[in-house]
Order: C-alpha cells, then sequence, then structure tokens
C-alpha cells in the first residue's frame, strides 16, 4: 500500500478501527432487502410541503438514497434485513467471529469450506451467539475450537444473519427517521452535485447530532 494509500486510509478510520479493518476484512452483502422504508412517503411529501403526486417517484427514490446515506453513517440497519458476511478465515485461537451490522435479530448459520473444498455447517453446539447494543460476536463455546478452512481459500468462511430494529417504521430510532427526513429535504432542495454560486458547507449540526445519537460507538 503506498503512503498516500495508507493516509487515506488511516484518515477514515481511527487506530483501533483500522486494526480491526485489517484483523477482520470482510465483504458484507445484503441478500434480502428490508421489506419498507423507515419513511414512508406521505411523511416525506409533509416534511417537504407537498402537496402533488407529480414527484412521487422522485421522492421515494430520495427516502432510499437517504436510507442508505444515514445506514452507512451509523453502521446501523435500520428496517430488518438479511444479510452473508464472508471471511477469509476463522479467527485465531479463541478470538471471536464478528458480526457487522446491528442491530443483531439472529445468526441462522454458518458455514465454511474444509480442507477438502467441501462446504460444511458449522454445528451450533460449537458457537454461541453474543451481542448488544454496538456489537455482535460469533464465539466458541468452552473446549470447542474453530475447524480447518481449505488452504488460500478466499472467503471461506460465511455468516448469515439478520439485523435490524424492526419490520415497521414505528421500530426505527426517531433520530434515524427525522435524520432521513433531513436528507430528503437537502436533496430535494439541491438536485445537483454542485451548484452555481454557492459555497459547499459541512453535515448540519443537527443532522449530525441526530445521527451520532443513532451510530455505533467505538471506544
Amino acid at each position: 500500500m503506498s503512503l498516500r494509500k495508507t493516509l487515506v486510509f488511516f484518515s477514515a478510520c481511527d487506530c483501533f478501527a483500522a486494526v480491526a479493518c485489517f484483523m477482520n476484512r470482510y465483504s458484507l452483502k445484503q441478500t434480502v432487502a428490508p421489506a419498507i422504508e423507515p419513511v414512508t412517503l406521505d411523511e416525506a411529501k409533509a416534511h417537504l410541503r407537498v402537496d402533488t403526486d407529480d414527484e412521487n417517484a422522485y421522492i421515494t427514490s430520495l427516502i432510499a438514497a437517504s436510507r442508505h446515506m444515514v445506514e452507512a453513517y451509523t453502521q446501523r440497519q435500520l428496517i430488518t434485513a438479511t444479510f452473508t458476511a464472508k471471511f477469509d478465515d476463522f479467527p485465531t485461537g479463541t478470538a471471536s467471529l464478528p458480526v457487522p451490522r446491528t442491530p443483531l435479530g439472529s445468526v441462522s448459520s454458518v458455514t465454511y469450506v474444509d480442507y477438502n473444498g467441501v462446504t460444511q455447517t458449522l454445528s451450533s453446539a460449537i458457537y454461541e451467539v453474543i451481542s448488544d447494543d454496538t456489537e455482535a460476536y460469533v464465539v466458541l463455546k468452552p473446549s470447542q475450537v474453530w475447524p480447518t478452512v481449505q488452504s488460500l481459500k478466499r472467503q471461506a468462511v460465511t455468516v448469515t444473519f439478520t439485523a435490524g430494529y424492526g419490520n415497521a417504521t414505528t421500530d426505527v430510532p426517531e433520530a434515524a427517521r427525522s435524520a432521513i427526513l433531513m436528507l430528503v429535504g437537502n436533496l430535494f432542495e439541491n438536485r445537483e452535485a454542485v451548484a452555481t454560486g454557492t459555497i459547499a458547507v459541512k453535515v448540519p449540526f443537527a443532522l449530525e447530532a441526530l445521527l451520532d445519537s443513532v451510530s455505533v460507538q467505538t471506544v
């Protein structure tokens, strides 16, 4: 990694997060999307003071875009969805396997490619799941060990899980919903990437405060 790329990397992660990125490299894919958005079209239109239906499709797209931004910033899943997280290997020793999206619903399976190249399902007698509001891990039960995966196999371990506050808009923290509405309003009023004659400003304090109140906080 070049010095420039290294500096960019560490500007995006603090020291502890950077170490975690190297140690727990994974790919995350949403396999079942949330059934609804955390904010309804009617709520967004009321926030925008829009009375006609002419821009319903556009406003709907802004809700989805804003929800994605909130989830990316907070590292939270708002409405319940299903994910797969793929790791190159199990942790060393008795270390835990992180589940990279909260709040965790459940882990439905842990599969791996064994040393013969055959996909196996890890028995739940070997591991358990622990989680709280900000973190979730797959951990070994007492006297158990992680199995051996196929040598040099990339993404040999797959964790399938659900995450999210629930299936209803009312399950989502109001701070996250308010942040989505603020972003929808900003995107609705500013439809170009660059506005001629204006000066770019940072995220408004109110929006940042709303997002931070919901974000996963690392120490």
